[in-house]
């Protein structure tokens, strides 16, 4: 079925290394995968930037 939509969640406690296992796993399969954290901050060199809740909405929709 060439457009049915599959996806993988993994949960768990923090520092139990999801994202390393993600991104190994999914890197060997080539495919895409994206952190839930990143969805809520943004990443920079001075520590987490919150993101709004438009900028949220907008980034969850290109996930998605």
């Amino acid at each position: 079925m060439k457009d049915d939509i599959r996806r993988i969640h993994i949960m768990g406690s923090i520092g139990s290394e999801k994202t390393t296992l993600v991104r190994d796993l999914f890197s060997k399969m080539n495919i895409p995968y994206y952190e839930l954290d990143i969805v809520v901050r943004i990443r920079s060199q001075n520590g987490d930037i919150k993101r709004t809740v438009a900028e949220r909405n907008e980034y969850l929709r290109k996930i998605i």
